[in-house]
């Protein structure tokens, strides 16, 4: 999905240390188990010296405020040292949608008369258990934190660039704002990337956002001699050591899709080995990631889990889904349905994705402005230069594939970029209600992929330069912390709630029977009460007999006159459906927060799509339906006045691609 770029040298910052006497190499941060009562924090402190010295150590609060203190007698050279301070009252770290995620700063200071060197540390207090328990399906895979079972939200992060030392501090607080924007509490950083500068890591840190860290191992087998595994073993003891103190830090896994690839894609028969052959690279692959890695997480990061390789059992077995975390690729590489979705549902889905195109913005970067011109022909939709930007070698046949399933193929250029966004995000859709509402069987949801390294054609949701493709803002209501969807189950459509929250929520539901015009056929209105951390099933609805093509069913939750979530189901792929001119109208008020849109729907409007063209900024919501007679309210972050940004918007709906 990637050019290949070979790329050769130093790419991080080349420095001198000097120091004289003594000097604190790290201070290294461990907490006990959480308690109301208290909680203990082990400081442990690795320390060069120069002859044997006698020294005071402290660790001090950030006002300078002594916490623990103590007088040791040094040896020269490396010296291992640890100071417990308690906590009466710890302020815990808890990932994004459940608490603050709190952290502490502490400085150590080494003196033998006066202070000879110092050096901080920050850290948040949490416990993270992986829970695997035989149950009456298989084995529970699913974390909690700090006591607490969490539903894992969130997507597969790769480098964000070709060439590294062009991502800049911005566009990393770009990325972690759109991640927190989307509600997501989980990203796992990919093991055929890069062990992330620390920037990517606070800011994880700062918004609660945990972090699936692969070890750098993927898609293939490794040496096992002297000379590599001890490359591995500095590699691993730096990254660990220095990642240690990051209380997003979750999981160490050893590898992407090793075990998988050497049981089950046939890598033994293609290369022509013997058993010999077989048995050595196996045992070479044992002694990295089943004892050199674990090995290294139990000393350097002591109580963080370590997971051998991402997936353990691979999709077309049955047991993936019963057991461990899965990649489930039957969608896109299976070419099997959208709907499977909603059976192959694993107990952690760490990987699966479909891909969509990037903007027209992000495609003219590359390829001019020349490249919007209508396609010659629907059997080729696609101009050749955005060819060279797909890396997938069937990818632009699928897309098509699943556009003829589901809707209408557009002949013009642009709508079928628009189209083939839509495409991803309601397809992606069906697996983030499936698993979130499938919980606690299934307890955790990172597709593939969050981010592109170069303007492309791929899986991603947020495009090269940072654009929300379709697919984030569909990601962001899908993991709103209250959600509601719907399950076919027979000739009835249950409708299922979620709810993340820690509380309680008593809220008014709505279900609409209506047409596409705007009649309303029947109404329900009840009072739901959802338990925390809980999926429910709280209404059903026949589907009818006739008429599909120009029914639809609006489900709403509601706290007040706030609508935390809704939903719209229908009974006939869109391309089937007998979509009227919605008659959308807009205007444009300034306020306090920046711009506000309203929008008027007169009847039903597939996938409303608001676009700015060359205007830096971002609207709260994007590529949605609306009712007959719906009104909503969205704001859009940007540089201009009202009048400016009535002038150029551009607003469309599915039905516009049709006419």
């Amino acid at each position: 999905w990637g050019p290949e770029f070979v790329t050769c040298g130093i790419w991080k910052p080349v420095y001198l240390r000097a120091w004289d006497g003594i000097r604190i190499s790290s201070v290294h941060v461990r907490n006990g188990p959480v308690s109301e009562n208290g909680i203990t924090i082990t400081a442990l402190l690795n320390l060069e010296c120069v002859g044997n010295q006698s020294v005071e150590v402290e660790i001090v609060n950030e006002e300078g405020q002594v916490l623990t203190n103590g007088n040791f007698d040094l040896i020269h050279g490396h010296n291992e040292l640890a100071l417990d301070l308690q906590i009466e009252d710890p302020q815990l770290w808890w990932p994004a949608g459940l608490g603050e995620p709190n952290m502490y700063d502490i400085r150590a200071r080494v003196s033998n008369g006066e202070i000879t060197d110092e050096t901080g540390a920050s850290f948040g207090i949490r416990e993270i258990e992986l829970i695997r328990e035989p149950d009456e399906f298989g084995e529970s895979f699913y974390f909690k934190v700090n006591g607490l079972p969490v539903f894992m939200k969130g997507a597969n992060y790769i480098p964000q660039d070709n060439f590294l030392t062009r991502v800049d501090t911005a566009r990393y607080e770009e990325l972690i704002e759109s991640v927190v924007d989307a509600n997501m509490n989980m990203l796992r950083v990919w093991g055929g990337g890069i062990y992330e500068n620390d920037i990517f890591y606070d800011l994880c840190d700062k918004n609660g956002i945990l972090v699936w860290q692969d070890f750098m191992f993927a898609c293939t087998m490794y040496p096992g001699d002297d000379a590599f595994i001890e490359s591995v073993k500095q590699e691993a003891i730096d990254n660990v050591s220095r990642l240690s103190n990051h209380p997003c830090i979750a999981l160490w896994c050893g590898n992407n899709e090793v075990d998988e690839g050497w049981h089950n894609w046939g890598w033994q028969k293609q290369l022509g080995y013997s058993e010999k052959d077989s048995a050595k690279i196996w045992d070479d692959y044992l002694k990295v990631f089943h004892k050199l890695l674990p090995g290294i997480v139990e000393t350097y990061d002591p109580g963080t889990i370590y997971w051998p390789s991402s997936p353990m059992t691979g999709w077309g077995r049955d047991e993936a889904y019963t057991q461990g975390d899965v990649h489930y690729w039957g969608v896109w590489w299976g070419e099997e349905p959208f709907e499977m979705y909603r059976s192959k549902i694993g107990r952690f889905v760490s990987e699966y994705g479909f891909q969509g195109m990037p903007s027209i913005a992000t495609i003219n970067s590359f390829g001019g402005s020349s490249i919007q011109h209508p396609a010659s022909s629907i059997q080729h939709p696609v101009p050749s230069i955005l060819e060279s930007h797909q890396k997938h070698p069937r990818g632009t046949e699928l897309i098509k594939k699943y556009m003829e399933q589901e809707f209408i193929v557009p002949e013009d250029f642009e709508d079928y970029i628009y189209v083939s966004q839509v495409l991803q995000a309601e397809g992606m859709a069906e697996a983030f209600l499936a698993h979130r509402i499938s919980q606690p069987y299934c307890m955790g949801t990172l597709y593939w992929q969050l981010n592109d390294c170069w303007p492309v054609t791929s899986w991603a949701g947020l495009d090269y330069y940072g654009n929300w493709k379709a697919l984030h803002y569909h990601v962001k209501r899908a993991y709103a912390p209250i959600m509601v969807s719907t399950k076919t189950v027979g000739s009835l459509v249950q409708v299922l709630a979620v709810n993340d929250n820690k509380e309680e929520e008593e809220l008014d539901l709505i279900i609409q029977a209506r047409s596409f015009k705007g009649k309303i056929i029947n109404e329900t209105k009840r009072l739901v009460v959802l338990a925390p951390h809980s999926s429910h099933m709280i209404g059903k609805f026949p589907i009818p007999l006739e008429n599909q093509e120009n029914l639809m069913i609006v489900i709403m939750l509601n706290r007040g006159d706030s609508i935390l979530s809704r939903s719209y189901y229908y009974f006939v792929p869109t391309k089937d459906m007998n979509l009227p001119d919605p008659g959308l109208s807009i205007t444009i008020e300034n306020s306090d927060e920046g711009l506000l849109l309203i929008l008027h729907s007169e009847k039903l409007a597939r996938q409303v799509f608001l676009e700015a063209p060359g205007i830096e900024g971002r609207f709260e919501d994007n590529f949605f339906d609306m009712a007959s007679d719906e009104t909503r309210k969205i704001k859009f972050s940007g540089s201009m006045d009202a009048n400016e940004l009535l002038q150029i918007i551009i607003i469309k709906s599915i039905y516009d691609t049709y006419n």
